[in-house]
């Protein structure tokens, strides 16, 4: 490929502006990204800096293409295998767990990419890898000893984000590695408050009781997996949390049971089911409302309906015999 080849490819690709300066370094760039390995081996042999750049290396541009051959050529002669750009503090074995590139990572952790390393929000490639759900990305990390605990800055673990984004398969191999099923962030929430507020993931929610996870594990506001549920209106997950043993009454730090929950947004199917299993329609918080309150002052008139239909009252209107007697 000619000088002039490598020069009309990065315009084209507006590549020019805030690249490497130094024109043999710039043409280093381009072949990288475009994964010419024979360009890159004869520019490398004819002294170029194979870390050069003003932003990225041409390693970073190479990984960000998923060129696993010219990584691997770079590599050789020396470049930096955990390079970070300044803005997120990700490696490039961070980019490759996030865009599932397998020959990649492989290639990275040959040459001694840290699979641990965490970027600016403490994350390691794991949870990268979770989020996407590359399952075999994931393996490869965990069998060069990645941690499937590791915390993040908000104390997340990589079970925290597969069961959020319900990546099965993904839930799974951490499971058969010892991951937490009840692990918690800073904020409180286990795996399966993830899942129960992501509401979509039902197999994930089951696949989480079944390893056992508490189904009224408290965050750390008191609020249960139930009440996320309930507040979002993800009806399938609330029932099926029900039928493992949720408790419907239970209270968080404001008095909330999850049909005050269900209640704010209106959630009328989800006040139905808990309703159908006995959830008290008179109960009161801290502050002495009941869920036909928190309806109607949030508008939810068809909510405050079924209620009222059910022998819902008002604050106004209730007093402790009365909730006694419901």
């Amino acid at each position: 490929m000619t000088r002039q080849w490598l020069i009309l490819a990065a315009a084209m690709a507006g590549m020019a502006s805030g690249m490497a300066s130094g024109d043999d370094c710039f043409l280093l760039t381009v072949a990288a990204k475009y994964g010419h390995s024979h360009d890159v081996e004869d520019l490398l042999s004819q002294g170029v800096d194979v870390d050069c750049g003003d932003g990225w290396t041409p390693l970073q541009f190479a990984v960000s293409e998923d060129h696993a051959d010219t990584a691997e050529i770079l590599l050789q002669h020396g470049a930096k295998v955990d390079v970070k750009p300044e803005d997120t503090g990700q490696t490039c074995l961070h980019w490759a767990a996030y865009d599932g590139y397998l020959e990649v990572a492989k290639v990275l952790i040959e040459h001694g990419a840290s699979v641990d390393a965490k970027d600016d929000d403490g994350w390691a490639p794991l949870p990268h890898a979770c989020v996407k759900g590359h399952v075999d990305v994931a393996e490869l990390l965990i069998s060069e000893g990645a941690s499937v605990n590791l915390k993040d800055h908000d104390a997340n673990v990589p079970l925290h984000w597969a069961a959020y984004y319900g990546e099965v398969p993904v839930v799974k191999l951490l499971f058969s590695h010892g991951a937490k099923v009840d692990a918690t962030d800073n904020d409180g929430f286990t795996p399966l408050h993830d899942a129960a507020m992501s509401g979509f993931h039902l197999s994930t929610v089951k696949l989480l009781i079944s390893h056992g996870a508490d189904v009224n594990a408290k965050d750390s506001q008191g609020s249960t997996p139930l009440h996320w549920a309930a507040a979002d209106g993800h009806l399938g997950t609330a029932k099926l949390l029900i039928s493992h043993g949720a408790d419907i009454n239970l209270m968080d730090d404001h008095g909330w049971t999850p049909l005050h929950d269900a209640c704010i947004d209106g959630r009328v199917e989800v006040a139905k089911a808990l309703l159908s299993k006995g959830a008290n329609v008179n109960v009161r918080d801290h502050d002495g409302k009941t869920p036909l309150d928190i309806a109607e002052m949030n508008g939810r008139f068809e909510m405050a309906k079924l209620l009222m239909s059910k022998g819902g009252m008002k604050l106004a209107q209730t007093n402790v015999t009365d909730v006694d007697k419901v």
